[in-house]
């Protein structure tokens, strides 16, 4: 009897690893079907796009579409003749016509929105970004204003530190979400790397500020602001440098 329960036993683990299995292969195919799907849809749209861009009775066609799922992968391409993009949003498009979204605002309405985008130009030419730029601006109604602003940065070094050295010789740079809180171990130029990922080009390390020890340290990232005082607390010497540089808003037009 008890021979009858242990190959029972047996059997019954071959069959749940045999299933385990067939599951694994099964999810295996539709992650290269999908995939494969995926590159035949984009494989299909170069084709129609290109045929449209070579096509001389087509002199201009511009579409914009807001997209409510995605279809295929997510992208913006510029090619010399043309520019697409699928489940794409205005900054990524933006970004391509040179702007630096660390001096740039989009308006929070349309902040958010993704599109589907074609359009037969040369988005390689100074003359065809501009000519870009207006139609698009014409098809979404927004308006570009520029104003002269005050940019802050910060230049940081330790000096008589209240950092806490680390005992542990693993890197580890955790975000918590509900906290906005950053609980991080490492060397202090990694830490300055970590932060930049908050709040880019904004905190810079004086050289030569420590890079022998690790340090454990947990500061809040909810604001720039919060970050540096707690930050000055722990012993951090903050220099604050000011810049006036233009910042420019893409905005809605009023109607």
């Amino acid at each position: 009897m008890m021979r009858f329960f242990i190959l029972f036993f047996v059997f019954g683990l071959q069959f749940s690893f045999s299933q385990e299995s067939k599951s694994n292969d099964l999810s295996k195919l539709k992650g290269r079907e999908l995939a494969k799907r995926r590159s035949q849809i984009y494989d299909s749209l170069i084709m129609k796009f290109d045929a449209i861009a070579n096509d001389s009775v087509v002199k201009e066609k511009f579409v914009l579409e807001k997209a409510n799922e995605a279809f295929g992968p997510y992208f913006y391409r510029v090619y010399p003749k043309y520019a697409f993009g699928n489940y794409t949003d205005l900054k990524r498009v933006l970004e391509s016509l040179g702007y630096d979204f660390l001096h740039a605002s989009i308006d929070e309405k349309i902040k958010g929105e993704l599109f589907y985008i074609f359009y037969k130009g040369n988005l390689k030419s100074v003359e065809g970004i501009k000519i870009f730029e207006k139609k698009l601006f014409e098809k979404l109604k927004l308006e570009k204003t520029v104003k002269l602003e005050n940019f802050k940065t910060y230049n940081v070094s330790i000096i008589n530190s209240l950092l806490i050295k680390s005992f542990e010789r693993d890197y580890k740079n955790v975000f918590d979400q509900q906290e906005k809180r950053l609980y991080f171990s490492g060397k202090i130029k990694q830490f300055i790397n970590a932060l930049n990922g908050f709040f880019p080009s904004k905190i810079f390390l004086v050289e030569n500020s420590d890079d022998e020890n690790l340090y454990d340290i947990n500061v809040d990232v909810s604001s720039v602001e919060k970050c540096l005082e707690e930050m000055k607390f722990l012993g951090f010497v903050i220099e604050e440098n000011n810049e006036m540089l233009n910042h420019t808003y893409f905005k809605l037009k009023s109607k």
